[in-house]
């Protein structure tokens, strides 16, 4: 018996920005969430239904626990997910939250 140490697949993330409901998020956006102990690196996943059927946008390999996505569209909600993963494997994903983006029309 070795004194080898067994890494664990890391833990499921939380987020925390955007908060999930919050309205008029500016474009491009920022996301952030925890940073996992014994992670290596986020995916982050970012949909139009909250079933994520349709990604829009997924990004693997993210060191920082934070990133900012260009691309999104105003006046829209949006749904997006992060997992942490290491050489054991990835975490599940964390708990779906949604936003919604500042709106283009001006009002007088």
């Amino acid at each position: 018996m070795g004194g080898d140490v067994i890494m664990p697949v890391p833990k499921i993330p939380s987020l925390i920005f955007p908060t999930s409901g919050s309205i008029n998020k500016l474009v491009p956006t920022s996301f952030v969430w925890e940073e996992i102990d014994k992670a290596d690196s986020y995916n982050l996943q970012i949909s139009e239904d909250y079933e994520f059927a349709e990604m829009l946008y997924y990004k693997t390999g993210i060191i920082k626990t934070s990133i900012i996505v260009k691309g999104l569209d105003n006046d829209k909600t949006y749904y997006w997910k992060v997992s942490a993963t290491n050489a054991k494997g990835a975490s599940g994903y964390s708990e779906i939250w949604s936003f919604t983006t500042k709106s283009e029309r001006i009002l007088y």
